[in-house]
């Protein structure tokens, strides 16, 4: 089976939505970083709790922690910094990808090159890295070191249109 194989089949069962075509992702953490308390800084140990209780009172939100199961111990205390609200959160749009080492790239560049052979350019199944090395040369137009973007298979930009395979 191909993978634009295995997209027709979730189709036909679910509705699929299209990173970058149909939603965007937001930067959520980035967002909440100056209104939220950090986990460092709540009063309880966030790594020695089982549960993570949230109660709204009023217009605050609160935060216990429990080491147990079966038993609300903990003091509820706000998660919100002094003097924030949920309302000051505006999360931004988060980049589409990752970023991509030149110094990886090569490397991948290389054993490409020792694995399949001098050839590999013209192979169908590597039109993935094929397109990766085509955006490096167009990169240079911004700047001559900048890092490249890892995309998913639908949102490459060498194959805009064809976004079966992006499940």
């Amino acid at each position: 089976m191909q993978p634009k194989d295995y997209a027709a089949i979730v189709q036909n069962n679910a509705t699929v939505r299209q990173l970058g075509t149909d939603w965007y992702p937001m930067d959520w953490k980035g967002a909440v970083a100056n209104v939220m308390k950090s986990t460092s800084t709540l009063h309880f140990k966030i790594n020695s709790c089982n549960r993570i209780l949230l109660k709204k009172k009023g217009r605050r939100i609160l935060v216990s922690g429990e080491s147990a199961y079966n038993s609300n111990a903990g003091v509820a205390r706000p998660i919100l910094k002094k003097g924030k609200t949920f309302s000051a959160v505006s999360p931004q749009l988060a980049p589409i990808g990752v970023p991509i080492n030149e110094k990886k790239f090569r490397d991948v560049c290389k054993l490409l090159q020792e694995h399949v052979g001098h050839d590999w350019r013209t192979k169908a199944r590597l039109k993935y890295y094929i397109g990766l090395e085509r955006r490096e040369k167009t990169d240079d137009v911004e700047e001559t070191n900048v890092d490249r973007f890892c995309e998913p298979r639908g949102v490459d930009h060498m194959a805009a249109g064809d976004n079966a395979e992006f499940v």
